[in-house]
């Protein structure tokens, strides 16, 4: 039985002949981390203006890594880049509603577009006169998607909600709960952004109460899969390649990769059912928890500015400390890598504008940060 070789990298992207499953940086066109700002980590500018919201816990127990929203505070910004008109796009955010569904107008946790007939987009939580509570709604102002849910105070909740050629899905927590097709096709415009109320110009607020984290905004239809990743915290936890072994029998085999360096034995089961086990050896090269905020983070470090032009400054560290610093693009290249002592900036000005992996490891610390190179 032949041994096959994987290498595994933090971004799907694996030597030979392996295909790449998921990707949740394609198509991001707004992407808030919360991290105590309104920053839009995508890469595109549409950063938030915040008008009273507070750092809070996210879900994960991190602090200052989601925001907190009091009932009459929001978040606003602009929208240039986000989708517009009848094209396809994906919302995805997690959200921790305090207080039940009460007022009458519901709490709203995302909203883009003006006040007109098709031509916004709102996602809430439904309020008394519309009807029971505990209803989330997707809403082109005109058209709506409504589904009951078990209302948890306190508990944090996935909401991803998708529209394509009329066609609307609704996910919670990982699971599709609901789908409606529309009889006419959104129209939307583009205008202000609002996190944690309605639109400004609406005869309601429609204020949320509670913590919002992670909100992604996608210019196409995530597949089940990548929505099961976002809900997960992860980037994913297999990975499907395409091999050859014995006698030119093509199998296709699967495994699950690990999030710390180093080799390990897998056994994986053939789809095809003939031969049952094939054993692999996977060596795991530096993996960056690009969605799970502050796993890796054991030593007290921050990388700025994000985003930077290309010089970034690394505070925290100390002359005793010598750290290996690896940058690597979105495409799992290494495209820098330097061990040095008590060094704190770093330049790669020379890349190409977008989205990088900054990794600071030791032998019992590793620290990653997403950052944006805009130029």
């Amino acid at each position: 039985m032949k041994k096959i070789n994987l290498i595994f990298t933090c971004l799907f992207v694996i030597t030979g002949s392996a295909i790449a499953q998921v990707n949740l940086l394609n198509g991001l066109v707004g992407h808030y981390q919360f991290d105590g700002n309104g920053n839009d980590a995508s890469g595109n500018s549409n950063g938030l203006t915040n008008q009273g919201a507070t750092p809070t816990i996210d879900r994960n127990g991190n602090a200052n890594s989601a925001m907190s929203f009091n009932g009459s505070s929001y978040m606003i910004g602009n929208n240039k880049s986000l989708p517009a008109a009848a094209n396809s796009r994906t919302i995805s955010v997690w959200v921790n509603n305090a207080t039940p569904h009460s007022n009458n107008n519901g709490q709203h946790y995302f909203t883009y577009g003006p006040q007109k007939l098709y031509e916004g987009f709102q996602l809430f939580s439904r309020g008394t006169h519309q009807g029971p509570n505990n209803i989330i709604r997707v809403s082109s102002i005109g058209q709506d998607l409504s589904h009951n849910y078990t209302y948890s105070q306190n508990r944090w909740m996935h909401i991803v909600s998708t529209y394509e050629d009329k066609k609307v899905k609704l996910w919670i927590d990982g699971s599709l709960v609901d789908s409606s097709v529309f009889k006419s096709p959104w129209n939307t415009t583009l205008d202000s952004i609002v996190i944690g109320r309605s639109d400004l110009r609406h005869s309601f607020a429609g204020f949320f109460n509670g913590s919002i984290d992670e909100l992604r905004i996608y210019n196409r239809v995530l597949s089940n899969r990548e929505i099961g990743s976002l809900f997960k915290g992860c980037i994913d936890t297999t990975v499907s390649i395409n091999d050859t072994i014995n006698n030119g029998d093509s199998i296709l085999l699967a495994g699950s990769y690990r999030m710390v360096s180093g080799n390990y034995s897998d056994t994986l089961q053939k789809s095809s059912g003939c031969d049952s086990i094939i054993s692999t050896n996977l060596f795991v090269k530096s993996m960056n928890n690009t969605a799970v905020k502050g796993t890796l983070d054991r030593v007290s470090l921050s990388i700025f500015p994000n985003p930077t032009s290309g010089l970034i400054t690394i505070k925290g560290l100390n002359a005793e400390q010598q750290f290996n610093l690896t940058v690597v693009n979105v495409l799992g290249e290494m495209i820098f890598e330097k061990d040095f002592i008590g060094e704190n900036q770093v330049d790669f000005s020379q890349q190409n504008s977008g989205i990088y992996f900054v990794v600071l490891s030791d032998e019992k610390n590793t620290f990653s940060k997403r950052i944006v190179l805009e130029k």
